[in-house]
Parts: structure tokens; C-alpha cells; sequence
């Protein structure tokens, strides 16, 4: 994969409200610095959506357990939370949603969160949450990840090199 990219990375201290805000605020420095410093004009960049990805990762039984899914009706747009937190031998993947109306309805997948067991803790873990805003899930849009407890800043590479190669 290339490695020729910008990141912008947000503190999980800061809001999650505010993640947006602060990333164009960053992205806006950063242009005024390089034209400042190099007399270069960037006029645009590249933004990766990760919602490609979110499918990508709940159909792929081996990328981590589904801590946590949300899937959305296909007709009828109602959400449903599959949430496996309390019960760390299930994932969410197995779960089915059905409506009480007895109406047959598909349901797709629009928000993930994925953990993996690190290797040398027992009750440490790796977390991955793909959650784009609800009104972003029919301009099938998303912006931003979340990783919580990598092991190491290779760990991190990896796992956001996985993410947009599943997102592309």
C-alpha cells in the first residue's frame, strides 16, 4: 500500500462532537503552514471513507469479534443494536434482528466496533470503532476512525493500513 498520506489524528480526550471541528482546524493549519514555509499552494486532499469498510469488516469472520454492530432496516431505516459487551464469548456478528410486525426486512450493517485480545494481556485489548453520525449513513459517509489500546505505533500502522485497504 502506499504510504504517501497526511493523517490527521484526534485525541480521544476531545469530544467526539468536536472530532470534525478540530480535524478541518488542523487540516487548515497545516495548508497555511506548507504555503507559508515551502510557497506550495494545496488546493485539495483526498479524504478516505471508511464506510466501505464497515460492511468489509462484519462479513469477514476473521477480522476480530464484533463487540458491537448497528445494523438499519433496509426499507423502513429503523436501527437496531446488537451489543455484545457483556458477553465477551459471543460476537455480534452472530446476532439476528428481526421485526415484531413479523415483516421480513434485510438489515445492513452501518456502524462497527471490533476488539482483539493482545497477545500478552489477558484482559487488555485492542478496540477498532467504525461509527460514522446516524445522518451520514444513507450518503454512505464516513470520515474518522477510533483505536483504543494498540500495543505498539507499528500496531497502529497496521491497523489503519487494514482499514483503507478495506476501504477502497
Amino acid at each position: 500500500m502506499e504510504k504517501d498520506r497526511f493523517e490527521i489524528r484526534v485525541s480521544t480526550n476531545i469530544p467526539k462532537k468536536d472530532h470534525d471541528y478540530v480535524k478541518k482546524e488542523v487540516m487548515n493549519c497545516f495548508t497555511d503552514e506548507v504555503g507559508i514555509r515551502f510557497s506550495i499552494i494545496l488546493t485539495r486532499s483526498n479524504n478516505i471513507c471508511f464506510f466501505k469498510s464497515i460492511l468489509n469488516f462484519y462479513d469477514d469472520q476473521d477480522s476480530g469479534r464484533a463487540d458491537s454492530v448497528i445494523k438499519v432496516g433496509e426499507h423502513t431505516g429503523k436501527d437496531a443494536t446488537l451489543n455484545t459487551s457483556r458477553s465477551k464469548s459471543m460476537c455480534a456478528r452472530s446476532m439476528e434482528v428481526s421485526n415484531l410486525d413479523g415483516k421480513v426486512e434485510k438489515y445492513i450493517c452501518r456502524s462497527i466496533i471490533l476488539d482483539w485480545k493482545n497477545k500478552d494481556d489477558k484482559d487488555y485489548k485492542t478496540t477498532l470503532t467504525i461509527s460514522p453520525k446516524k445522518h451520514l449513513w444513507e450518503k454512505n459517509s464516513c470520515s474518522s476512525i477510533s483505536l483504543k489500546h494498540p500495543t505498539s505505533v507499528n500496531h497502529v500502522n497496521k491497523l489503519i493500513d487494514n482499514v483503507i485497504k478495506r476501504s477502497l
